[in-house]
């Protein structure tokens, strides 16, 4: 039975005043951050008997860094209704972005295995066609995904008073 050795290295730094300050506050930040989602993971099983995962920890970290701009926007005398409206344009854009993103790597791909498995199976190429049915069905669905899923988050944003807002900074 081989052993294995297992080795350790330590390492020093001696960072300036300003490296040591930088530190600092990233550490800070990192400590407040992870104490937040600690406290709603503790919350949520102790209350609620469930476990949060991470993409939900991921999207509470999110909307709790968002608040603080929204608080913000109702300090300077934004409407509830002007907030909803650009939480859900934001959510929107970021679809179109999704859609414009994905339009070459789909036709791109659509093509090569339309190539390679008729090559593979009938020694001739799939004659590759765009449906403009199909594309405006694709982008309509997205949208509309897009539209459903930032309108509880916009709902959300737009009911925050700025007290609220400005406590998760």
């Amino acid at each position: 039975m081989a052993q294995i050795v297992k080795r350790a290295y330590k390492y020093r730094f001696y960072p300036t005043p300003e490296q040591a300050g930088e530190l600092a506050r990233t550490f800070g930040c990192v400590r407040l951050v992870y104490n937040k989602a600690l406290e709603e993971r503790t919350r949520a099983y102790n209350l609620e008997g469930r476990r949060v995962s991470y993409a939900e920890s991921s999207a509470m970290l999110t909307e709790r860094k968002r608040s603080g701009e929204f608080g913000i926007m109702h300090a300077i005398g934004a409407r509830p209704r002007t907030v909803r409206r650009i939480v859900a344009a934001e959510g929107l854009l970021l679809a179109v972005a999704g859609c414009v993103a994905a339009v070459v790597p789909a036709v791109v791909l659509t093509w090569l295995l339309g190539a390679g498995l008729g090559n593979l199976f009938m020694n001739v190429p799939i004659p590759f066609r765009i449906s403009a049915l199909g594309a405006v069905i694709w982008v309509v669905l997205a949208l509309l995904g897009a539209a459903l899923a930032t309108d509880a988050a916009a709902a959300r944003a737009s009911r925050l008073t700025v007290r609220e807002a400005l406590a998760y900074l």
